[in-house]
């Protein structure tokens, strides 16, 4: 009995995923992305594509990056100039596409499928509350390489893998980054598209240490295990 209750404790303990969404618990908007919030939030944006065709499974490096300003700045650094008379960054709204619409919502479509391209965007916004204890980043990118940044920062850099959904706990020194006085924070983000469709997403998600709630949902939920007289179990969920 005492190894059903270890684990069923450690199965509990795991980070369930369904329809591509993690559990974590993270029902504080913070920042709402397009994926999880549907929010069609606008960002500054600059795209590079030059059209070209892309057979199934082949993979290129991204075309470039924005260049940087008269000041030398680089596009995900916070003080970043948009306009510097040779290159002007565009505000376009979320979500960000290589479909003509997703979730039901207009897309601002920065490529087509099979053509590859890279997408580079820039959100602000200010918090005058403290953080969540625990905050995440909520990544999507489709499909190739992609970087997030914080004030200047990188959080996260990943590899040609795609998901719409993902999401990664931020350390202490990467929660410390998000400024809590009303000043302004820039989340910058850079999505690579190789084959197949394109898909570029961020937000904020928090969670408190003694909430358990499904990610994305603003509702508590309860799940109860009741113990038979054989040694099972049946599960019980409430949403």
């Amino acid at each position: 009995m005492r190894k059903l209750i270890l684990s069923l404790l450690a199965l509990l303990s795991l980070q369930a995923h369904a329809d591509g969404i993690e559990t974590v618990g993270a029902n504080i908007v913070i920042l709402p992305s397009n994926y999880y919030s549907r929010a069609d939030y606008t960002a500054q944006t600059y795209v590079i594509n030059i059209g070209e065709q892309l057979w199934w499974g082949q993979e290129v490096p991204p075309y470039g990056t924005p260049p940087a300003d008269n000041g030398g700045r680089q596009w995900y650094e916070p003080t970043y100039n948009l306009t510097n008379g040779d290159f002007t960054w565009s505000e376009q709204r979320a979500p960000f596409s290589s479909d003509d619409t997703y979730n039901g919502q207009e897309s601002f479509v920065w490529t087509t499928d099979n053509v590859g391209a890279d997408i580079y965007f820039r959100r602000s916004f200010t918090i005058t509350d403290n953080l969540p204890e625990t905050v995440y980043l909520a990544c999507g990118h489709d499909d190739g390489q992609s970087e997030f940044y914080i004030n200047g920062t990188l959080l996260l850099q990943t590899d040609t893998h795609w998901d719409a959904a993902e999401i990664m706990k931020l350390s202490d020194s990467q929660k410390a980054l998000i400024k809590t006085d009303g000043t302004e924070n820039i989340l910058a983000v850079h999505v690579h598209n190789n084959f197949g469709g394109a898909y570029a997403d961020c937000g904020l998600y928090g969670k408190q240490k003694d909430k358990n709630l499904p990610f994305g949902y603003a509702e508590p939920w309860t799940a109860r295990l009741l113990f038979n007289s054989e040694g099972g179990y049946n599960g019980q969920w409430n949403n």
